[in-house]
């Protein structure tokens, strides 16, 4: 029971990811704001592609929003960034 929660838990949370992605390029694109940070660190699409075990055009899709990353990898990139991922998808 507890197995299935968990993925149900997770599911959710991966559903609800698309929130955090929209086309208007505003403050609440979180591919935006992981380029922003990526860019912020000095490191390019294909060193974070590396960091988090994804290839380059993951990371780029992620950041023009045609992908939507799911709760592992955000996880992973904001380990990488220093962040949590609230402080992630909040900025």
């Amino acid at each position: 029971i507890k197995e299935k929660s968990l993925d149900f838990f997770f599911n959710q949370i991966n559903n609800l990811s698309t929130f955090f992605i929209n086309d208007g390029g505003d403050e609440w694109d979180l591919g935006n704001k992981i380029k922003r940070r990526r860019e912020a660190l000095n490191l390019k699409q294909q060193e974070l592609a590396a960091k988090v075990k994804v290839n380059n055009t993951m990371i780029c899709q992620i950041e023009c929003g045609t992908k939507v990353p799911n709760v592992m990898l955000l996880k992973a990139i904001s380990d990488i960034f220093g962040c949590t991922l609230d402080d992630l998808v909040k900025e």
